[in-house]
């Protein structure tokens, strides 16, 4: 019709009504911070994909999300430590690296500060003992190297760890991890 704000338009012998006032009232383009949410949310799933390419390009988008990678900073961190893939581990390092930067914190790392409470030091190093009890077993020499020499620093709380070091310290194929595990 002339003059209207209204048009008709003809389908299939149906007439559809699409109102141009409502384009209007509306604004089409979708909420920036609901995006990025989504962002966060999809690349924190994509952390989780059986291909490695994925799992690297999941870490550089949820580095790209800034504040809204806050919820999803502990899975980053736990594929940073345990991924299969190097290549993995590396982009996770740096995406937590630059989240860092941006002031965004694990949500059970609250307190970045040394604390001399005796009773949370015992707990960080029962934690710091875990860790590298898991990583005794990695398929990267340099990761079981590191682990060797962590363990070593956190006293009776590598005692759960002992028979693998040892089964490190005369198995393991490099000299390094051999004399790690030793000193440890």
């Amino acid at each position: 019709r002339p003059g209207s704000n209204v048009c008709c338009v003809q389908m299939w012998g149906g007439g559809m009504m699409f109102e141009f006032d409502d384009l209007e009232t509306k604004d089409p383009s979708p909420d920036p911070d609901e995006l990025q949410e989504l962002t966060a949310k999809l690349a924190a799933q994509g952390l989780q994909h059986d291909m490695y390419n994925v799992r690297k390009d999941a870490c550089r988008d949820l580095a790209a999300t800034r504040s809204f990678a806050g919820p999803y900073v502990d899975l980053l961190k736990e594929v940073s430590e345990s991924d299969a893939d190097l290549d993995v581990k590396k982009e996770a390092r740096k995406a937590l690296r630059e989240l860092k930067e941006c002031g965004v914190i694990s949500q059970t790392d609250g307190n970045s500060a040394v604390d001399l409470d005796e009773s949370n030091f015992g707990q960080k190093q029962h934690v710091w003992a875990q860790r590298s009890g898991r990583q005794l077993t990695d398929k990267t020499w340099n990761v079981r190297r590191d682990a060797c020499r962590r363990l070593g620093t956190v006293g009776w709380h590598a005692k759960p760890y002992m028979d693998k070091l040892h089964e490190l310290s005369t198995c393991d194929s490099r000299h390094e991890v051999r004399t790690a595990a030793r000193s440890a």
